[in-house]
């Protein structure tokens, strides 16, 4: 019994300093963890690496070892050196997160967490929203406007706007707006389009500004009774329902836009005339009728 009582002692003396080192070993341990969490990253995934204006995109990723932790969202702007926090919230129990965010402005944006070093950073470009609009009609000599916005808003922004073969020159107000002027030169219908182009702001955009009818003083007179039933020189037969007009030289089927006191109608080239010196079309009796011209000869305005 002696004998096995020393031998007790001898082992609980041996075992004292592999005890004495266990808080040490759970202490370094732990260090050791946090410091990996540290050296680790929340991952950062963009659900899109451009947007439009306005529209709503996502951010996403892991943060390792901080299940149910705080992350920030931080956003920096193109071009400056400042973080700005942008959205709080919490991951979910094995670490993960998602948030939806609107486009405003191109930027960069990186999540971090208490528990890791910040992400990467990941960038995202905002494409401009631009609205364009060009006045509906306008006379031969005369200046035709086309106005517009383009979002984000930010005073300088430069706008190229295309009409006519020509490209107008345009920048910016405090408020995005644009202006533009073009001369018409020749009657027509001309397509309008505005592009704002890209900046640290935002990347390029634009929009269909719609068409600008140029119109020219025209004299005509009209025909029809009489001679309904009788085919005419593009084909087909006239009828007191016929929508048209006669022109000397216009291609058949060109089509025509006509002005007179405030009403206007688009109709085709179907015949051929009128062969009285000074005129320049003559409309069938609905034509007449859907402008309201009266009279037998007057002055209108036509886009060619």
């Amino acid at each position: 019994m002696r004998r096995f009582r020393t031998r007790r002692r001898r082992i609980a003396v041996r075992a004292l300093p592999v005890l004495a080192l266990l808080p040490s070993v759970a202490i370094t341990m732990a260090a050791t963890d946090a410091t990996a969490a540290k050296a680790s990253r929340p991952t950062l995934r963009a659900g899109t690496s451009k947007v439009r204006y306005g529209r709503s995109f996502r951010l996403s990723g892991t943060v390792p070892g901080a299940a149910q932790s705080r992350v920030v969202i931080d956003y920096r702007p193109l071009g400056s050196g400042k973080w700005v926090e942008r959205r709080h919230l919490d991951a979910s129990g094995d670490g993960r997160y998602s948030t939806p965010l609107t486009a405003r402005r191109s930027g960069v944006y990186r999540a971090r967490s208490a528990a890791a070093r910040p992400s990467r950073a990941v960038e995202v470009a905002v494409a401009s929203r631009v609205r364009a609009r060009a006045e509906r009609s306008v006379l031969v000599g005369h200046r035709a406007t086309i106005r517009g916005s383009v979002r984000p808003g930010v005073r300088g922004r430069r706008v190229v706007v295309h009409v006519g073969g020509r490209s107008l020159g345009a920048h910016t107000d405090a408020r995005g707006r644009f202006r533009a002027r073009w001369t018409a030169a020749a009657p027509g219908r001309y397509r309008a389009r505005a592009v704002a182009k890209g900046d640290r702001n935002a990347a390029r955009g634009g929009d269909r500004g719609g068409r600008v009818t140029v119109f020219r003083r025209a004299v005509a007179s009209w025909y029809g009774p009489g001679l309904y039933g009788n085919g005419v020189a593009c084909g087909g037969t006239l009828q007191p329902s016929t929508l048209g007009v006669a022109n000397r030289t216009l291609p058949c089927g060109t089509r025509v836009t006509l002005r007179y006191r405030g009403r206007q109608v688009t109709v085709p080239v179907i015949d051929r005339g009128p062969y009285v010196a000074g005129r320049d079309y003559d409309l069938t009796g609905a034509t007449r009728a859907r402008l309201h011209f009266t009279g037998g000869v007057g002055t209108l305005l036509s886009s060619e």
